[in-house]
Formats: structure tokens, sequence, C-alpha cells
């Protein structure tokens, strides 16, 4: 993509989103995917691109996840305040009392735009999926 993301930002978002140290690191449970967008019939390439990571796979529980939204967040210079009052809207649990409430985080790019973040906020309508254990889904290292 024409003028797209910088491969060092991309990654710091990953190991943030994810819980990566500096070692490399990888999604064990579930994957992270990327999406390309086609917008402009005339580009021989795509427009946009996003990175989506499963925060809630790779977090013990949901104040771990916020903390690394809102670090992801500030590092772009965005209002990290409306995510936590967005997720107050939702539920009156205490962050740290489940995991999954943040489903994913996203960085997004668009050509000529700014990147932005993008959390899923999950209703937990049916359940609420108690918090992991210590170290039981962190991003696991390659090799």
């Amino acid at each position: 993509m024409d003028g797209g993301p910088q491969p060092a930002l991309v990654e710091e978002f990953f190991r943030t989103a994810a819980g990566a140290g500096t070692d490399d690191a990888r999604l064990a449970r579930r994957p992270g995917l990327t999406c390309h967008s086609f917008t402009d019939a005339e580009a021989a390439r795509p427009t946009g691109f996003t990175l989506h990571v499963p925060v809630r796979d790779y977090a013990r529980h949901d104040g771990e996840a916020l903390a690394r939204a809102v670090s992801a967040l500030r590092r772009l210079g965005l209002d990290s305040g409306v995510l936590a009052r967005s997720l107050a809207a939702v539920t009156r649990r205490r962050p740290e009392d489940g995991v999954g409430l943040i489903a994913y985080l996203a960085l997004a790019h668009q050509h000529g735009r700014p990147p932005r973040v993008t959390a899923y906020v999950s209703s937990e309508a049916y359940a609420v999926r108690p918090p992991a254990g210590r170290g039981a889904r962190l991003a696991e290292p390659v090799g």
C-alpha cells in the first residue's frame, strides 16, 4: 500500500496488543488477522490496511486488555477516555473480574489518513468469561 503503515509501528502495535515481550512472538491460540481494503478502482494496490489482534485470548483479564488499549491509543495521540467510558456503559463489573469484554484491538491505516485504533467491545449478553490463570493466555515466544 503506497503511503502505508511503517513496519515498526505495526510491530509495536502487535506487541502491545498481544502482550508480547521483546522476543519474537506468535499468537498460538486465536490467530490475528489482516484486512486490505480496495476502495479506489484506479489504484494498483490496496488503499487501506488493518491488523486485528484478539486481545481477549492473550490477556489475563480485561484490566490488562484495557491497559494495552490505552497504551496503543496514547502512542497515536488518541483519547483513551472514550474507551473507558464505553466499557462502563456496557458493564458494571470491574475489568479484573473477567476477560473478553475487549475482544479485539485493531490498527487501521487508510491512504491519506492518520492511523486509528478500533476496540471491539463484547456485550457479554450470555456470560462473563472468568479471568485466566497467571500466564495461561499470553503470547508465546517463537522458537
